[in-house]
């Protein structure tokens, strides 16, 4: 299929190098370039993602509400120290 393309220069030039060590066209190295670009994005939608969970519980006798306003408090004198 033909088409136009409008190609940033830089982007163009990068082509064009990689064309030349590739011994290979222009053409070719674009549509190469466009294929590993799709596939790649292709490739990161099929993966699915694993994430690590952690128990969020506290400990017996850690109340929430005084930690939460300890930190608060940390955080307010580190403030006022610096």
């Amino acid at each position: 299929m033909r088409t136009t393309l409008t190609i940033n220069d830089s982007i163009a030039h990068r082509l064009k190098e990689k064309a030349a060590m590739s011994r290979c066209s222009f053409k070719d190295t674009v549509n190469e370039v466009l294929l590993r670009g799709l596939s790649a994005e292709d490739n990161l939608s099929q993966k699915p993602i694993k994430l690590k969970t952690f128990d969020r519980s506290y400990q017996p006798g850690i109340d929430e509400v005084k930690l939460s306003e300890y930190l608060d408090d940390s955080e307010s004198l580190r403030k006022i120290l610096q």
